[in-house]
């Protein structure tokens, strides 16, 4: 049975933590029956790895984590999560397809690398490989080497936290200096523009238009470091 994958990130009011959530329903297998991975980069406008998120886990036991969190550092952009569901443990009775995934005692997953794979210990090296990344079998959906027998998704994201921070900021700030008729065209220009690009990169991330998004947020950040 298929799971309607359920991600969500989400920020603390001081700005310094982020944390993406995994809300899936698990029915069939149960939760406790699967193994979930995740793991995290940020991203640069040319879809290259600018560096990769350091995330803690809310449960060492792939078995029972629902959260990842890391320190946000007033990065926004472009992020992208690999996360996968390992729904199968190994079975020495089940005939496994190559590529297909599964876990042992000790929640190590393997893939197989043969097709009709049947009765071949995962010791075999000749039939089965360690992913030591479980998390990267996420990039491989839709491709000729994806592992049918799982869940996955690479979620991806334009965060704007700190840019709504900021431009809350910038429109206070501004509000407090006015007085009636002296507010400064500058600041309307700014506040101006802000304005178009906070709700550029929102809209850049409900569209999941990625290189674009990350471009604006650069741009923001600019502008906060000269205002």
């Amino acid at each position: 049975m298929a799971y309607t994958i359920t991600l969500g990130t989400s920020i603390t009011s001081t700005r310094v933590t982020a944390t993406v959530t995994d809300s899936t329903t698990f029915t069939s297998p149960i939760r406790s029956a699967v193994r979930v991975f995740l793991t995290g980069n940020k991203q640069a406008v040319g879809n290259t790895i600018d560096y990769a998120l350091t995330l803690t886990a809310n449960s060492s036991d792939p078995a029972t984590v629902s959260s990842w969190s890391w320190a946000y550092e007033d990065f926004d952009g472009w992020v992208n999560f690999f996360y996968v569901i390992i729904k199968d443990a190994y079975d020495s009775g089940t005939t496994y397809n190559q590529y297909d995934a599964v876990y042992d005692g000790s929640n190590v997953v393997y893939r197989s690398l043969i097709a009709s794979n049947l009765g071949n210990s995962l010791s075999d090296t000749t039939s089965w490989e360690v992913i030591t990344d479980p998390s990267s079998l996420a990039a491989n959906k839709e491709e000729y080497n994806e592992s049918l027998n799982i869940e996955s998704i690479v979620y991806q994201r334009i965060l704007t936290y700190a840019a709504q921070y900021n431009y809350g900021n910038f429109v206070s700030e501004a509000s407090e200096d006015c007085c009636g008729d002296c507010a400064d065209p500058e600041s309307f220009a700014t506040y101006d523009l802000l304005s178009l690009l906070v709700n550029g990169a929102i809209q850049a991330d409900l569209r999941t238009s990625l290189p674009e998004g990350e471009t604006i947020c650069r741009r923001l950040e600019s502008i906060f470091e000269t205002c």
